[in-house]
């Protein structure tokens, strides 16, 4: 899929060198255009004059800090000790798949991984204290991975059923699992019957 981002990001940087303008927001490939703009993004950084060798990368680095600043904050939320909340943000940031993805600009997973990061710390949140504002974003953020991967939407629903499916046990008690399970088994053996191929 990075190959596929990569030469859309740059056809859609040689468009815009175009005298006649072609419509950039056409979308038939596999995935979402968030991507390809986000490495054009990089691209333009680039064109700069005596750019950084850091310049494409600028997207993915801007995320990398934005995941440090939201695990700190969460962190320092939760324990009230500086000093747990950097050794654990250090941590991770020092884990080879955040890093690697981080420095090889062009993946989507951090990018769907911080979205449902968020999403999950924020109906966390709302349903310790029950706020509102928290539960609404939640459920904006839960709908970013579609915009960022042809299989986000996937992400995006798995969240949200499992949002509905907490505040459902949490209202109904035991016996809504057996019936969420029971109606899973069936919807899935139901597929099989009709002959439904979803991988």
């Amino acid at each position: 899929t990075i190959w596929y981002w990569a030469i859309e990001a740059n056809e859609f940087l040689e468009r815009d060198k175009l005298d006649i303008k072609v419509a950039p927001f056409n979308s038939f490939g596999p995935h979402p255009k968030t991507l390809i703009y986000l490495m054009a993004w990089g691209g333009w950084s680039a064109s700069i004059e005596d750019p950084s060798r850091l310049a494409p990368l600028i997207p993915w680095l801007h995320l990398y800090v934005a995941i440090a600043v939201s695990i700190l904050g969460l962190f320092l939320w939760k324990t009230r000790s500086l000093t747990i909340s950097i050794v654990f943000t250090y941590m991770f940031l020092s884990s080879p798949l955040a890093e690697t993805h981080a420095i090889l600009g062009g993946y989507a997973d951090l990018w769907l991984a911080y979205a449902i990061f968020l999403s999950i710390v924020f109906f966390s949140q709302y349903y310790n204290i029950k706020d509102s504002k928290l539960l609404f974003l939640a459920l904006i953020i839960a709908v970013i991975p579609i915009f960022i991967k042809g299989i986000g939407s996937i992400y995006s629903i798995s969240l949200f059923t499992i949002f509905l499916f907490t505040l459902v046990i949490n209202k109904w008690g035991r016996s809504a699992i057996f019936s969420f399970f029971g109606m899973l088994f069936l919807m899935i053996f139901s597929l099989n019957i009709i002959n439904v191929d979803i991988t």
